[in-house]
């Protein structure tokens, strides 16, 4: 989505006729301006010029790559040739926050003066004096972002951010609650309460369920953002960590590979850990699509190829079983005593060619 227009003093009014609102944004309510709908509502704006916005947007990657400097330069660009761009003023106050907290206040007085009611003014200051370890002053310019855009989920979780920074449990317990309960399927909401001293323990263990169950299934997914914030807490770590290993123990029981996987990746779990579980825990089909998946890559995994190997005779699937007995590892000196152990008996339980093979893969080791 493309970042929302910088607007100016004097050219905010609403055009308040929804039946107008088509023909206003086909010529606009005069001359020199346009008509813009955010969250349903029109409001009659003036034109931005084309090189200005180019360049704010440039700014705005330059900011997201931590190439501040050269995002200063597009900002400075932007407001050369439109002085009135509020965005633009906002952008250089985040940017020298803490290189330079007075340009930084300068660039965001400027911006209150041409748009006092912008949300992410407010969001930017209350942001930069977290980083300042100044929570009552964020505490303060998030309730701003919050009245001005009070559906923010990002000024919902700042405002209780900033409360429990400023030892105001009340507070911080009651925005985290509100904005929950108003936006469950946003991770930070439930991230945070699982972060809190000062929610109870079990209100803490339903935000770890509501994280996990929010989480990509699919198990090629990058994790989400929020998976690698630090927990604040001993106790919400060891939540967080028993909540996933109950989704594991659930995906285990219904065979569920993609579900197995993606609760092993935040646990830490690697693919042979997981393949030797899952068959431990009678999860064949895990266990096989596992040790496949790690053959794939490295084929000499003389573990991976004993439990995908008794994985696919307990599956009685055949014809993996074949598949993994012509893939067979030149030695078996690394693989798991244990699974060793389980490979002996399954070569006393195979006649034919299958157990001659096997009996020849573990007479030879080195």
């Amino acid at each position: 989505m493309w970042p929302p227009p910088y607007r100016s003093p004097g050219l905010m009014s609403r055009c308040a006729a929804p039946f107008l609102v088509l023909s206003l944004m086909a010529v606009g309510c005069h001359s020199g301006s346009t008509v813009r709908v955010r969250n349903g509502q029109a409001f009659e704006e003036r034109s931005i010029d084309a090189q200005a916005y180019a360049a704010y947007l440039h700014g705005r990657i330059y900011e997201a790559k931590g190439e501040l400097s050269r995002a200063a330069v597009k900002y400075a660009m932007v407001l050369s040739i439109d002085p009135y761009a509020a965005a633009a003023w906002v952008r250089l106050g985040s940017i020298y926050c803490l290189s330079d907290p007075s340009k930084s206040s300068s660039a965001w007085d400027k911006a209150q003066y041409l748009e006092p009611d912008a949300p992410e003014l407010w969001l930017a200051k209350a942001r930069c004096e977290l980083k300042r370890r100044n929570p009552q002053l964020a505490l303060f310019n998030a309730q701003h972002a919050a009245r001005f855009e009070p559906a923010s989920t990002e000024a919902t979780v700042l405002v209780a951010t900033a409360a429990s920074l400023s030892r105001n449990a009340d507070l911080e317990v009651t925005w985290l609650l509100g904005g929950a309960a108003m936006h469950p399927t946003y991770a930070p909401f439930w991230q945070a309460i699982l972060d809190s001293d000062n929610l109870p323990v079990f209100e803490r263990r339903y935000a770890a369920g509501k994280l996990t169950s929010l989480r990509p299934i699919d198990e090629s997914a990058v994790p989400p953002p929020y998976v690698h914030r630090p927990v604040s807490t001993r106790g919400g770590r060891a939540i967080r960590d028993q909540q996933l290993d109950l989704a594991l123990e659930f995906a285990l029981g219904k065979d569920d590979t993609a579900a197995a996987r993606q609760a092993a990746i935040f646990l830490g779990i690697n693919p042979l850990q997981l393949a030797m579980r899952a068959l431990r825990e009678g999860s064949y089909g895990v266990a096989l699509n596992e040790a496949e998946l790690i053959l794939s890559v490295d084929s000499s995994q003389s573990s991976a190829w004993i439990v995908g190997l008794l994985a696919a005779d307990r599956c009685r699937d055949s014809v993996r079983f074949e598949a993994l007995l012509r893939r067979a590892p030149n030695s078996m000196s690394s693989a798991d005593p244990t699974l060793q152990a389980l490979l002996l008996d399954l070569v006393q339980s195979r006649a034919g060619n299958a157990a001659q093979l096997l009996k020849d893969r573990i007479d030879t080791r080195p």
